[in-house]
Parts: structure tokens; sequence; C-alpha cells
């Protein structure tokens, strides 16, 4: 009997998450959504021209994080490199090459883009 009754309450628990999730995605689809979409309704595209400025708008910006993220990188591996040859680490000199190389690979890459 009492297993039943640890049965049902662990039962209960979970349907009242669920119901919780439920309201939730209710909410999220009925009201949410809808106020979103219509917010970007407003967005009229009137030529081909437009969605290609603002494509190539876009991929300028995202070049540009690109070009940070790894900068910071190849600082962060410049920090190592240096570690690694002020500490006489036998392959410091393997990591300073990589390094090198992988400077000019990254260039070379942005010159074609």
């Amino acid at each position: 009997m009492e297993v039943l009754k640890q049965l049902r309450k662990r039962f209960e628990n979970v349907n009242n998450s669920v119901s919780r999730w439920a309201v939730g995605l209710m909410f999220l689809f009925m009201v949410a959504a809808p106020i979103e979409l219509e917010a970007q309704s407003g967005l009229k595209i009137s030529s081909l021209s437009e969605v290609t400025d603002t494509a190539k708008e876009g991929a300028d910006t995202i070049l540009d994080v690109a070009k940070y993220i790894l900068a910071a990188v190849l600082g962060i591996a410049l920090v190592f490199v240096i570690y690694s040859l002020a500490t006489n680490n036998p392959h410091a000199k393997e990591y300073l090459l990589g390094w090198i190389i992988a400077v000019v690979v990254i260039m070379v890459a942005f010159l074609i883009i």
C-alpha cells in the first residue's frame, strides 16, 4: 500500500512539471511567437539588390568577427609557444614553426576571401 502511495506521489510530481511545460509552450506559441512575427512582418523586400546588400553586410560582419577570434586564438597560442621556449621544452621549436605556419595559412586564407 505504501508503495502505491509513493508511486502516486511521484506521478503527481511528474504530472505537475509536465503541465508547467505545457502551459509554457502554449504561452510561447499562442502569445509570444505571434507578437514577434507581427513585429517582423513590417520588413518588406522590394528588390533583389536589397537582399544582396543585406547578405553582403552580414558576410562582412561574420568575417570581421572571425578575424578577431582567430587573432585571439593566435595570441593565446603565442603565449604557450613563448612559455615553451622559455622553459626549454624539447618541442618548443616545433611549436614555434607550427605557429608561424598557422599565421601564414590564415593570412593567405584572408587574402583569398
